[in-house]
């Protein structure tokens, strides 16, 4: 899954980097007045701050992840399965300049693979960078904390985990702006596709199971641009 999500980061940056240089080639030759209306404004301009909702998938970098339960044998995990995954997200975001822009947020993040029994949950919070290639493409890396996570099934199984500080890495795409009026400035909306990388699960009742907490995702985020 790594392999993958590096290779759209690169080819989405190529797309990004061609993109900005063309937008740049137009304005070469141009009078001062023409260059300023063909100038791209800046689509998500985070100044001085925006409210960042988002939503998304995941998929498991280990789906067969499993730890030795001394009282019902083992049992999987269904984190980050991919089956069926709920991952929210709220914060806010701050560009900087032109090309870069801080971010921070919490999330919850849940997996049952189809139905409550088992599930795995977990609240986390997130700190990124971002760096834009163009007003419609950017990447993003990060810090990447869990405050708590849980897992709980039918046959009475309910353990909390503890999880380790691991790395986020990103690329989003910003297709089109949405609820724009007279009276309000518009929201933006981002698709993005990101890797989180070194997440560890460990159980508080039995500190030598751990399994790997790594996953790939697909979110769709809303920034609501403030006055």
């Amino acid at each position: 899954m790594k392999t993958k999500f590096f290779a759209v980061v690169v080819l989405l940056s190529v797309i990004g980097i061609v993109t900005d240089a063309a937008a740049n080639d137009v304005h070469v030759g141009l009078s001062e007045n023409v260059s300023a209306i063909v100038q791209q404004d800046k689509l998500l301009d985070c100044k001085p701050w925006c409210l960042v909702l988002g939503f998304g998938t995941t998929f498991a970098d280990d789906a067969n992840a499993s730890i030795n339960h001394p009282n019902v044998g083992r049992i999987n995990i269904p984190s980050q399965s991919g089956i069926l995954l709920s991952d929210l997200r709220v914060g806010a975001e701050f560009r900087l300049d032109d090309n870069v822009s801080i971010s921070g947020g919490v999330g919850w993040h849940e997996a049952s693979n189809g139905d409550k029994s088992p599930s795995f949950n977990s609240t986390q919070m997130e700190v990124m960078g971002h760096y834009y290639l163009s007003e419609k493409y950017r990447l993003g890396g990060g810090a990447h904390f869990i405050q708590s996570a849980n897992y709980k099934d039918s046959t009475g199984v309910n353990d909390t985990f503890k999880g380790s500080p691991s790395m986020v890495l990103e690329v989003e795409w910003f297709p089109t702006s949405v609820f724009e009026s007279k009276q309000t400035r518009p929201s933006i909306l981002g698709v993005k596709l990101r890797q989180v990388i070194g997440n560890k699960f460990k159980s508080d009742s039995y500190p030598s199971e751990t399994f790997n907490g790594d996953y790939f995702g697909v979110f769709i985020t809303l920034y609501a641009l403030q006055r």
